[in-house]
């Protein structure tokens, strides 16, 4: 019997070489080399350009997991997925030669130079790799969270991390050498030269630090150009003469390396831009629009995008008669593009379009609203789709909605909400508070509930928006919240949600939970459920409030759109050992039929249960939904059961 290495993958069954028009979900990093430009998505892919005709020329597809970083030199191409897994593939042949596995429970960041190859972890830990052998040489540990950016200069290493800090180790004894501490918040990149070390933070601050002496030299605050809010850096790039930082509000500044003067800015980038690379004549970023954006270094005009030629459905949601697909397409000028189908038909009903990109979507029971990060909200009359009313919420974007009967409610990112009359359309007044920053918010029928970033809980009452409590006991920001008529629920990054008895406004308990980031919350009569950003769902029990031990991850993205509510189902179902929660019970059809479901778990295997994936028919098309919607025909449907199957073979092997 053959023994396998679990940290070692067989590359011919595991990642093949395909070609898929443009990347179908958003960038998470972008690399260069002097023919070459790579991108890597959470569409699981790495596509490769061709400089100067800007031409796709192959996609490098891993199953199952986003590639969050990639790397080139002169004979390889490194990628790094969440899941901790590194393939390096040859370059020119695209032949994958080499994968290792770092046994991670999520990769967050990944360096590699002329010997090693540095993988960082969301608990923390910098696993260092041999390359060529493969081998593991070492964990280093010591930071208290998870490790965003790496960066290596022959000497030293250097790690930036969640929790506020830089750690410096020699390169070769791997000793930690010293700790640059100043940054207020998460520190989210680092860069390293001979003289400087540069690090970029959530505290919207770029800070120099000099070599061996450690000292800071200067620090740099960064604004939204259009009000005097704080600008978070998201990722830094140094060269001989630049310094190039890009920051939350979709831009990159430009700065002299001398002397930190700004000499341009970028701008263009529909969402934010998480990866950044220059090289001799370009700048290259990244973006969750699915889009590369190059421009000419010196001129810093835009030279051309790099995307697909053909829209995908990117933003889902759905309520009891109907399916809302949309889309953001880019060729000819930003419009959003919104197709409505039946629930029940699987007919498409009509397409709605705006002249703007969507950043989200909402329903309710007589309208329905499409927002954007520019601020503009559209209202359409729910069945005969019409165009009630336009909100331009200028100069601030939006990052939430939610409405009843009487108002609609919009959190945007100067930290307060404006609430618009729902029958007049007129904005009525605007919600903000000493106490914090509101982040979050839910309203019932009579009072609104907002959430801020330093953990407080302000309560408003409805109609007189009169502030009528704070409660205070989260640590961290609140990210989400629920009522019922007994109590009030307030999920926070702190890793706890609590329990407020309504009325008294008194904490009943605590409930500690291991996810920084739930983003939706029910309860019925016996249980009290909770959907977080990553898919994965935890049931509580009402009664003694302990958590029942299962868990179920399903598609991130179906956790985004579900329309928690008392109109909504929230079917629970054990199938071959598999736990599946059905969210909006349109969208998973027969979701509460065994028969139906074991059918499912033999055509697509165990992989693919895992990852939640369920199906709907749409006329002659097949959806597998994942990761939101893939459009797949019949043969299409066949490939990827194959490519799963192959996946369950691999892990079944690796099991004996």
């Amino acid at each position: 019997m053959k023994d396998i290495d679990s940290n070692l993958l067989e590359p011919d069954l595991w990642a093949v070489a395909v070609y898929r028009p443009g990347h179908t979900a958003p960038i998470r990093s972008v690399y260069a080399d002097e023919d070459f430009i790579y991108t890597s998505s959470n569409d699981e892919t790495v596509k490769i350009w061709e400089k100067g005709s800007w031409e796709e020329i192959a996609t490098l597809q891993t199953l199952c997991y986003p590639v969050i970083s990639i790397h080139a030199d002169a004979d390889y191409l490194f990628t790094g997925a969440i899941d901790g897994t590194v393939r390096v593939w040859e370059r020119d042949s695209w032949r994958e030669v080499a994968a290792f596995r770092v046994p991670f429970k999520t990769m967050t960041a990944m360096y590699v130079d002329a010997d090693y190859v540095y993988c960082g972890s969301k608990d923390g830990t910098l696993s260092v790799w041999k390359r060529n052998v493969w081998q593991k040489i070492t964990d280093l540990q010591g930071h208290d969270d998870a490790i965003s950016s790496i960066h290596a200069d022959g000497v030293y290493i250097y790690t930036a991390s969640h929790d506020k800090t830089i750690k410096v180790w020699e390169r070769g004894s791997w000793q930690e050498t010293t700790v640059l501490q100043g940054h207020a918040d998460k520190v989210s990149s680092v860069f390293a030269d001979a003289d400087y070390i540069y690090t970029g933070s959530w505290d919207s601050t770029m800070k120099v630090w000099e070599q061996e002496t450690w000292r800071e030299l200067d620090s740099l605050q960064f604004y939204y150009s259009e009000v005097s809010l704080l600008n978070p850096v998201l990722f830094i790039f140094v060269e001989a003469n630049y310094i190039y930082a890009a920051l939350f509000d979709h831009t990159i500044k430009v700065l002299t390396r001398t002397n930190l003067r700004e000499v341009a800015t970028l701008r263009g980038i529909m969402f934010i831009a998480p990866s950044l690379f220059v090289d001799a004549d370009h700048v290259y970023s990244s973006s969750w629009d699915q889009i590369v954006k190059v421009w000419e270094k010196g001129t810093w005009q835009e030279v051309t995008t790099l995307q697909s030629p053909s829209s995908r459905a990117i933003f889902t949601l759905s309520d009891a008669d109907y399916i809302y697909l949309g889309n953001n397409k880019y060729k000819l000028g930003t419009r959003g593009v919104i197709k409505i189908w039946d629930c029940h038909s699987w007919q498409e009903i009509t397409t709605l379009t705006q002249d703007c990109a969507i950043f989200s979507l909402h329903v309710d029971s007589d309208y329905f609203y499409t927002y954007s990060w520019s601020g503009m909200v559209n209202i359409w009359e729910r069945g005969s789709w019409r165009k009630v009313t336009t909100f331009d919420v200028k100069t601030h974007r939006i990052f939430s909605i939610q409405s009843d009967t009487d108002y609609i409610y919009l959190v945007s990112f100067d930290w307060t909400v404006k609430v618009w009359d729902r029958k007049t359309w007129e904005e009525i007044v605007t919600l903000q508070s000493d106490s914090g920053k509101i982040c979050s918010l839910f309203a019932d029928e009579k009072n609104i509930y907002t959430g801020t970033l330093n953990g407080k809980l302000i309560i408003w009452e409805r109609g007189s928006w009169r502030e009528t409590a704070t409660l205070e006991g989260h640590a961290k920001a609140i990210t989400s919240m629920y009522t019922n008529a007994y109590y009030i629920y307030s999920a926070s990054e702190d890793k706890t949600i609590k329990v407020w008895e309504r009325d008294s406004w008194r904490n009943l308990v605590t409930l500690v939970s291991d996810l920084t980031n739930i983003e939706y919350m029910y309860s019925d009569s016996n249980y009290f459920y909770t959907g977080a950003r990553d898919g994965t769902v935890k049931v509580w029990e009402r009664d003694g409030w302990q958590e029942v031990k299962i868990k179920a991850k399903i598609s991130s993205k179906k956790i985004r759109d579900a329309q928690f509510g008392s109109n909504v189902d929230i079917s629970i179902e054990i199938v071959a050992g598999y736990f599946l929660v059905g969210l909006n019970t349109g969208l998973l059809q027969n979701i509460n039929d065994r028969e139906r479901l074991k059918e499912l778990k033999q055509l697509f295997g165990t992989a693919a249960f895992n990852k939640g994936i369920v199906l709907s028919r749409f006329g002659n098309k097949t959806i597998v939904s994942p990761k939101g919607y893939e459009y797949l025909t019949q043969a299409e449907l066949e490939k990827k059961r194959l490519q799963y199957q192959k996946v369950d073979e691999i892990n079944n092997t690796s099991r004996i």
